[in-house]
């Protein structure tokens, strides 16, 4: 809460932990993983308003999640909170039987009496809950918030028959948007199905008919090193893991280039690239969303030839299959680097037939454009929402309790 902001009438402020019977975060210690037990999970695991239950989520003993739970127990309506890595995304809890338990990284809040669950939910991503976590955030190996810091965060909220109508009109966005989000979930899965599927042969499309064949990328990526010596392009980029070129004041919040970059490699749409000491962790690219730019010296940019697709290429190398060819390549070295000699000795099995290849990649960005549109409209209910957050949650829109 802002220290010049009005408090409506008939609204209270509060610290935190006066709104709390319970403030607690996950477990500190180290434990043996077991293949079937009680899921442990993290901050990665809190995703849209949702407590997700991963397949290949790590699995404590029966002990020791009792031995955990010997003072207390997750309850449903506990609002669970990612207070290390990623801070202050939230969900409440639901449907629980004893199912999982959470690292450090979520912490549990108990309302008391004072305020329910959907409202706390609700505030906690509001933007003055968000920046007062921010102001508190320590910085270490990964951003973090104390738990002492975090129960000193003021609260401004109505008596409760308002809480409920407030939250009652937020949880209709919250509906949507767990719908969509559990939507586009869905057509990633199915996206999946078909790459694992179509990039391997399992499954061919109608009408090709011509033999698959297995080549090293040697064979059918090229190299490219052309150094931007007389300094015509001013566009310097990266590439991330997540979102792929990106302009370096995107991804650090300043330019961090040299100022000469008369050394740096030229790239040009359609053209490849990746970091060798980060091809581990997927950051590799095709340059779709400029005519060109130059990187560092240090990365690697090659392109096709006239033998494999590029869009297929594209899809491929965001497959587990390439992955673990990666990884597999970088075993030994003392950075784990993949330098284009390593990674030209990494096997493809693909379509000889040149349009199955362009058919099949086809098929896949069908897939991909399909699954942004979805996006787009979930980024676009999420704003809504918030638009609602910043007017319901602070008193300047009230609301009538009958």
């Amino acid at each position: 809460m802002q220290n010049n902001q009005k408090i409506p009438e008939g609204w209270s402020v509060k610290k935190l932990k006066h709104c709390l019977s319970l403030l607690k975060d996950g477990t500190h210690g180290t434990h043996t993983d077991v293949i079937d037990g009680v899921k442990l999970l993290s901050a990665k695991d809190i995703i849209d308003g949702n407590v997700l239950l991963p397949v290949d989520s790590r699995h404590i003993s029966d002990d020791d999640f009792n031995m955990l739970h010997k003072k207390y127990h997750i309850q449903n309506n506990d609002v669970v909170l990612t207070i290390v890595g990623t801070i202050g995304r939230c969900a409440i809890i639901k449907n629980y039987n004893n199912n999982y338990t959470f690292q450090r990284s979520v912490a549990i809040l108990r309302p008391n009496t004072e305020i329910i669950s959907k409202y706390l939910f609700s505030y906690i991503q509001g933007n003055s809950f968000q920046k007062e976590l921010l102001k508190r955030q320590s910085v270490s190996a990964q951003p973090g918030v104390y738990l002492d810091d975090l129960s000193k965060i003021s609260l401004i909220f109505p008596p409760l028959p308002e809480q409920e109508k407030i939250a009652g009109i937020l949880g209709t966005w919250d509906e949507a948007i767990e719908k969509l989000s559990s939507l586009i979930e869905q057509k990633k899965n199915l996206k999946k199905g078909l790459m694992q599927r179509l990039l391997t042969g399992k499954t061919r499309l109608n009408g090709f008919i011509q033999p698959w064949k297995e080549v090293k990328l040697g064979e059918i990526l090229f190299s490219i090193s052309k150094r931007n010596k007389d300094l015509t392009i001013k566009r310097v980029l990266s590439v991330t893991n997540s979102r792929g070129f990106v302009l370096p004041e995107e991804q650090f919040a300043r330019s961090v280039a040299s100022e000469d970059l008369s050394n740096y490699k030229i790239v040009k749409k359609g053209e490849f690239a990746y970091n060798p000491s980060r091809l581990n962790v997927g950051s590799i690219d095709r340059l779709d969303n400029f005519e060109n730019g130059v990187l560092s010296p240090m990365y690697v940019i090659f392109k096709c030839g006239d033998k494999i697709n590029s869009d297929y290429m594209k899809h491929w190398i965001d497959t587990a299959e390439f992955n673990t060819k990666v990884r597999n390549s970088a075993q030994g070295s003392v950075r784990e680097t993949v330098d284009f000699k390593t990674l030209s000795t990494i096997k493809i099995f693909f379509p000889s037939d040149i349009n199955e290849q362009q058919a099949i990649a086809n098929v896949l960005s069908a897939a991909d454009e399909e699954i942004d549109l979805l996006n787009k409209k979930l980024e676009a209910l999420k704003e809504q929402k918030k638009g609602l957050m910043q007017q319901l949650l602070t008193g300047q829109t009230r609301v009538k309790v009958n």
